[in-house]
């Protein structure tokens, strides 16, 4: 068991926790668990992603190797709703969402789509999903930071691809797209698929009031958040979606992200994402490389009404630049 703060990564393995960020969630700091450790008959082999919300685990039960989704006190509503969206969506098959799987060892997703367990005295909510063999977008990123144009261009249009499922069925706004909640595994034709290991924060937008915008930011990673989700009584709706996946695109193609938060403070990022603008990725190497640049600028516009208004509409112009993901 160890003690990590959501914010800077600190890490601690006495309880003994010091944190730099100035806003630093004092007395909410997550427990982690480790190698070896239990949750029910589970089997935590590693640590592979600490979200705001909750971590995500390579594990094992009844020799069966697992993701792992441990969600964070205070956020288990979050993984509820998650996981009930996810059992509501388990008789169809979406390659970039998680396979759900029952929580309990003799159990249905109908009645378990997720479990709950004591841990040191501490009552954890989770869910189980299909083991994927893959690294997280993040982690890929930080050894080669612009992927191939084309590996690239099938990742968000296949990040696109998940969120559209989601809308049509009974899904509502993620507004967290990052790296973080992305991962990456390969088909036969070592064709990069991507994954939402998270599926945000599931919101219609009729449902995004001044009260619920302000509680979302707190789970929004800052350099990725929507400019509109900083101003208080604006509109809310699928664009700020196409902003994620635009930003995304981005720093896919420019090598960086397009705001900096390592050892930055939440406020410092928010601040610069209200008053800056993105600048055009300049890469020549691409084809059609002036439309390319023309639907970064366009979904990362900070007017809503001059993004593409939809995540499929993204997508198309993604598939009519670059062509469709090829089949497995």
């Amino acid at each position: 068991m160890k003690l990590i703060c959501t914010l800077c990564g600190q890490m601690s393995t006495d309880g003994n926790l010091w944190c730099e960020q100035t806003d630093c969630p004092a007395g909410n700091i997550p427990v982690v668990l480790d190698y070896g450790e239990f949750l029910g008959d589970i089997k935590v082999l590693r640590l592979l992603r600490l979200f705001r919300t909750a971590a995500v685990y390579e594990a094992e039960r009844d020799e069966q190797m697992i993701l792992l989704k441990v969600a964070h006190v205070g956020h288990e509503e979050e993984l509820k709703a998650e996981s009930l969206l996810l059992a509501r969506l388990s008789k169809a098959s979406q390659p970039n969402l998680p396979v759900l799987l029952p929580s309990y060892r003799q159990g249905n997703l109908r009645d378990h789509s997720y479990g709950k367990a004591v841990f040191r005295n501490e009552t954890k909510y989770y869910e189980v999903f299909q083991h994927i063999t893959g690294e997280f977008l993040r982690d890929m990123l930080m050894q080669n930071p612009q992927p191939w144009y084309q590996h690239t261009a099938w990742i968000m249009t296949g990040i696109a691809q998940g969120l559209t499922y989601l809308y049509k069925h009974e899904g509502g706004l993620h507004l967290n797209i990052c790296p973080d909640v992305v991962m990456i595994h390969e088909d036969e034709n070592k064709t990069p698929i991507p994954v939402l290991l998270d599926l945000g924060l599931i919101l219609k937008p009729q449902n995004v009031t001044p009260q619920v915008q302000g509680l979302a930011l707190r789970h929004i990673m800052p350099a990725y958040v929507a400019p509109e989700l900083l101003e208080r009584n604006a509109t809310i709706g699928e664009a700020a979606d196409v902003y994620g996946l635009g930003i995304l695109f981005h720093e896919m193609l420019s090598g960086a992200p397009a705001y900096a938060y390592r050892l930055r403070a939440d406020e410092e990022i928010r601040a610069q994402v209200k008053r800056s603008s993105i600048a055009r990725p300049e890469r020549r190497d691409i084809p059609q490389a002036s439309k390319v640049q023309e639907l970064v600028e366009s979904a990362t516009h900070r007017s809503p009404a001059s993004r593409p208004q939809s995540v499929v509409e993204f997508g198309k112009q993604m598939t009519q630049i670059f062509g469709a993901i090829p089949p497995p």
